[in-house]
């Protein structure tokens, strides 16, 4: 069993579904930068575990629109 701080493997079918959906989706990382949400999953292994723990579509969508840059 892996680790919480190990990183989510990109092939998993729940976070390739994710990156298929909104990968890229305009985030702003926690440094203030803009960077699409493919990045933010690939560099931010937090980020990724939390869009993983979320219980339904609509929850990946709450956490995203954290994030999110407005248009």
């Amino acid at each position: 069993m892996s680790s919480p701080e190990a990183f989510p493997a990109p092939e998993d079918p729940a976070l390739a579904e994710i990156i298929t959906l909104y990968g890229d989706v305009p985030l702003r990382n926690h440094q203030g930068h803009p960077q699409p949400l493919r990045q933010a999953i690939e560099e931010c292994p937090p980020f990724a575990h939390a869009l993983l723990r979320a219980e339904s579509p609509e929850e990946v969508k709450q956490i995203i629109e954290v994030f999110k840059i407005p248009e």
